[in-house]
């Protein structure tokens, strides 16, 4: 759990100063400003005072007065930039700017507005500071249950799904998930040691719903747009994580939610077209549902992690029985020469597996001409 006493102490001491500081619920200031105006008022707003406690927290953030001549506000300001590879634990304000970021690409809003911005000569992140606010963490402890608990538990879930996309292994961290005691609105906070280049979901922070919204939102995300928007903040081994992450999420939301393809007949050939492949070279997880991945906005299936694979067998895989071929993959089979496979895999098998990969390739050519001899071709080869 990470440290958020500034954040604590903030708020004690904003409730103590009552309106010198608006402590005064800034709800409806906050709701009525758009995301990019309260963004200008971060990076433009005079600074009014800045407030440095070496003792607060990991990341001794910086507690800043801003005013910009019609209303005062307060700002979260952390600097550590302790970017990946590092010898010690990854921790930087620039993690918090990308999962900002990315709530914006998602339209999620359950990051509170946030820039870089120089203070006092250094880089870092200022944050909208909250007012008004509990964490989660005391809302259990004082037992206050929330005027909708449906409405509050499926934000958590989209909470939940978003810590995964951005790997941030804090999952459920019930002291950086504030909420709003006057109209419930949940925020999740510090992300600034998220996007840890794991190419797969959090150990124990299980996924099991996710709201309709956000598996749209993700399914439309264009990898390019979130390349070009994370690139200065995250490196490429980060970015290549996290959209594998992305589509990890997505399959396992077709699964829970029993997705069935646009086009069922072209979607089963591809897989048929895939078994035909995994005989070939002899990958025994044949059909594998978590190495078959599926491209959600086009329905593009791919088969990743032959890492495995290509087993010196003589023959086919057993249990895996070939019924079907695509026409195209039959035709490119009959074609294959042997030599030119040879050098072309000689860097990466040695001779003993690519003679049993030539022998496999003849044993499935010779199976799909008998089941054509058997079926006729038009119930065997598909286009």
């Amino acid at each position: 759990m990470k440290n958020k006493k500034a954040l604590v102490i903030v708020f004690s001491i904003c409730l103590s100063f009552g309106n010198w500081f608006y402590c005064k619920s800034q709800t409806s200031n906050q709701e009525n400003l758009k995301r990019k105006e309260m963004e200008n008022y971060l990076r433009t707003a005079d600074i009014i005072s800045v407030r440095k406690d070496e003792s607060a927290g990991r990341t001794a953030p910086w507690r800043i007065n801003l005013n910009d001549g019609k209303i005062a506000r307060q700002g979260h300001f952390k600097h550590v930039n302790r970017l990946r590879p590092s010898l010690f634990p990854a921790d930087s304000y620039k993690y918090d700017i990308a999962a900002y970021e990315l709530d914006k690409l998602l339209n999620l809003n359950i990051i509170p507005p946030i820039v870089e911005r120089e203070i006092e000569g250094t880089k870092g992140s200022l944050q909208l500071f909250l007012e008004g606010i509990i964490t989660e963490n005391d809302r259990e402890r004082k037992k206050i249950d929330p005027p909708d608990p449906i409405s509050f538990k499926n934000t958590l879930e989209v909470i939940n799904v978003f810590e995964n996309l951005v790997y941030e292994e804090d999952c459920f961290d019930l002291d950086d998930t504030l909420i709003n005691m006057e109209d419930w609105k949940i925020w999740r906070v510090d992300f600034s040691m998220a996007f840890s280049p794991i190419p797969e979901l959090i150990p124990g922070c299980k996924i099991t719903r996710c709201s309709k919204k956000l598996y749209q939102n993700l399914l439309k995300l264009d990898n390019e747009a979130v390349k070009a928007m994370l690139k200065p903040y995250l490196n490429d081994e980060e970015i290549e994580a996290l959209l594998k992450r992305k589509n990890i999420i997505t399959e396992n939301e077709r699964k829970i939610r029993k997705i069935d393809p646009p086009d069922p007949i072209s979607f089963k050939n591809t897989l048929e077209a895939i078994n035909v492949f995994e005989n070939l070279v002899y990958d025994e997880e044949c059909f594998d549902p978590d190495d078959t991945l599926i491209q959600m906005a086009d329905w593009k299936v791919w088969r990743v992690d032959f890492s495995m694979a290509f087993s010196p067998t003589l023959e086919l895989i057993p249990g895996s029985k070939i019924t079907r071929c695509s026409k195209k993959l039959y035709q490119n089979l009959l074609k294959l020469d042997n030599e030119a496979v040879k050098a072309k895999l000689n860097a990466y098998l040695n001779d003993e597996e690519i003679e049993a990969l030539l022998k496999r390739k003849n044993i499935i050519i010779e199976k799909i001409q008998q089941l054509i001899k058997e079926k006729g071709e038009a119930s065997v080869l598909f286009q």
